[in-house]
């Protein structure tokens, strides 16, 4: 399974599917604010990968979508004070 990427995807969707936060949702996070957020956070995401992981990304594509997501949290948390959940 590790050599499959279909299969990999797959499982990486079936573990998100299990992520229930429980947790209210800011009103300041409209819709809005909400997209515009994830688009720079993936931005910065993108730009940290560029620079620092490159290699790891070619030796194992999957390792691309986790990166992104723990860079973007990073970022939503430093600079608005939103938790991942």
């Amino acid at each position: 399974m590790r050599d499959d990427p279909q299969a990999q995807m797959e499982s990486f969707n079936i573990v998100l599917s299990w992520d229930k936060p429980k947790c209210s949702i800011p009103e300041a996070l409209t819709r809005d604010v909400c997209c515009d957020l994830v688009m720079k956070a993936n931005d910065y995401a993108f730009d940290i990968i560029k620079t620092n992981f490159v290699d790891a990304v070619c030796a194992d594509q999957m390792v691309m979508p986790l990166l992104v997501s723990a860079i973007g949290h990073d970022w939503v948390l430093q600079n608005h004070q939103f938790k991942e959940d």
